[in-house]
């Protein structure tokens, strides 16, 4: 992905051990030199932001959720374009970075205002580094590491490099013209796992609804997302091939012995995924949440459906185990019906479920329809060749999307080991060419690309942005 990879000429001590040496013209400078800590509020009515380890700072309205702010925010610090932000107990897993945005932030965030000339978004990518994440975990203190805090005092003590000004830019420039590729790279790769996942879905869908044998006589199911199937199979409402259907439940959460040295795995909705079988559970309960109907055993093998919310995703319970009440159980008759088999042609309903959702401000799905979910079946032994079949046909696509997976965690690891390299000086990138324009991606509030790789902040503009603030009672 870069051509050319060669170290600067030379090189010192930094005198950060986990950085190692840096080229011999940099300086190095502690981050008290960078940036002066800014404490500015009384904005309640500017926008919400947030800081994720992933994305850096971001627009509470552009996560998809719902504000997550108190009524009060007067407290709430604002933070301006181009200042540092960092949140003080997750810093260290990457919650810091450069704001692009004016807006507001948690009064337990840090917000730092650059003093000296530079590239703010070369710092972005430095303290954002796998080594900068360890210094900064090395500053911050607390009564326990879960509790670790990085108070600005400390933070001003992180020794960095300062390159030449210049060389930030361009550092920043091919970070993001990099960027560019790998990101146009993972989409190819996301591309043509979807092309793999629909012909595989197509191979399930027809294998489901034909069976294995292609001359097999068919009539009209009178079921939608069914179609025809085979004359000789039955269709049967799914109530009538389970043993059990019931609703999950929460047990009270003011009850701390109800979520101690649990041993009976709690599902929710975030445990269903692609996979056939339900996953990573909630959490565990104790048998005592099980008294009086706090909770309800579910006795698999059994169909869950979610019902609240994310309705019509389906996944497989093969033990025992609780859902919560989003969730609806189907114990199976396993004489009748193979668990694998069911969830399989089910889930070609998932649309016609969300379409019969109500229409409240969270849709629910009622019970009642999912019963009658009619599911057209063969007898125990064709189910299971039906199942065999559809392993077979699928197997040398599920390797491909699978190893196509693993090949974007790969680029992705990758990119971040590339911007390291480049944003530490362990590769000279001063004489490779650059786009004309590079833009970061996100527009600004006039629907423009903004250019950020080509911004300076020079101690003029900062002395005057200090004296407007102060201008309005502002402590610096």
């Amino acid at each position: 992905m870069i051509e050319d990879l060669k170290p600067y000429p030379e090189y010192k001590d930094s005198e950060v051990l986990s950085l190692g040496d840096v080229p011999s013209h940099w300086k190095m400078i502690r981050s008290g030199y960078l940036f002066r800590e800014v404490i500015d509020t009384g904005h309640p009515d500017l926008e919400l932001l947030s800081i994720d380890r992933f994305r850096g700072i971001i627009r509470q309205s552009d996560i998809g959720r719902k504000e997550r702010a108190s009524k009060d925010r007067s407290n709430y610090k604002r933070i301006c374009k181009g200042q540092l932000g960092y949140n003080l107990m997750n810093a260290f897993m990457g919650s810091i970075g450069i704001s692009r945005y004016e807006g507001i932030i948690s009064p337990a965030y840090a917000v730092g205002q650059p003093k000296k000339e530079m590239n703010p978004w070369y710092y972005h990518h430095l303290y954002r580094t796998p080594i900068y994440a360890a210094e900064i975990n090395r500053y911050s203190y607390g009564i326990m590491y879960e509790r670790n805090r990085l108070y600005f005092d400390y933070f001003k003590r992180i020794l960095v490099p300062y390159p030449p000004v210049d060389e930030q830019k361009k550092i920043v420039a091919v970070i993001y013209q990099k960027g560019k590729e790998f990101k146009n790279l993972i989409k190819t790769k996301h591309h043509l796992i979807d092309l793999l996942n629909e012909q595989k879905q197509v191979i399930i869908s027809h294998i489901l609804t034909r069976g294995i044998d292609s001359n097999a006589r068919l009539k009209p199911s009178g079921i939608e997302w069914l179609g025809d199937v085979p004359e000789h199979w039955e269709l049967i409402p799914l109530k009538f091939l389970s043993s059990k259907i019931q609703n999950g439940s929460t047990p009270p959460t003011t009850e701390k012995a109800f979520y101690s040295n649990g041993t009976i795995p709690w599902f929710g909705p975030s445990s269903f995924s692609s996979n056939i079988e339900v996953e990573d559970p909630m959490g565990y309960l104790p048998e005592i949440a099980f008294i009086n109907g706090h909770a309800r055993l579910i006795h698999g093998p059994a169909l869950l459906i979610v019902v609240i919310a994310s309705i019509g995703r389906m996944a497989l319970l093969i033990k025992d185990g609780a859902t919560n009440q989003q969730i609806t159980a189907f114990e199976l008759q396993v004489d009748r019906i193979d668990p694998k088999f069911a969830i399989r042609q089910l889930r070609l309903a998932e649309s016609y479920l969300n379409s019969t959702a109500s229409t409240t401000t969270i849709a629910i799905l009622k019970s009642s329809t999912v019963s009658r979910l009619t599911v057209a079946l063969p007898c125990l032994d064709e189910q299971r060749l039906i199942n065999k079949q559809i392993e077979d046909r699928t197997k040398p696509l599920e390797s491909t999307i699978a190893s196509t997976k693993n090949e974007i965690s790969l680029i992705r690891e990758y990119y971040t080991h590339l911007i390291s390299e480049i944003i530490t000086g362990k590769i000279d990138v001063r004489e490779r060419k650059i786009e004309k324009s590079l833009a970061i991606e996100s527009k600004n509030r006039d629907g423009e690309f903004e250019d950020y790789t080509n911004i300076v902040i020079d101690p003029e503009h900062v002395h005057q942005m200090i004296i407007n603030h102060n201008k309005k009672g502002v402590s610096l």
